[in-house]
C-alpha cells in the first residue's frame, strides 16, 4: 500500500490564502492612503484646488 505525499497540496492552499490575505491588506492600505490624500490638506485635495 502506497500513501500519496499530499504535503505539497497543503503548501499550495496556504500560499493562496496568504496571497489573498496580502492582497486585502494592500487594498486596505491603498484605500486608506487615498482617503488620507483627499482630506483637507492632503495631496489630492491640494492638487484639485490648484494648490
Amino acid at each position: 500500500m502506497t500513501i500519496e505525499d499530499r504535503s505539497n497540496e497543503g503548501m499550495e492552499l496556504d500560499q493562496q490564502a496568504l496571497q489573498r490575505n496580502m492582497q486585502s491588506q494592500m487594498k486596505l492600505a491603498a484605500e486608506r492612503a487615498i482617503a488620507d490624500s483627499w482630506r483637507a490638506g492632503g495631496i489630492s485635495f491640494r492638487q484639485a484646488r490648484g494648490g
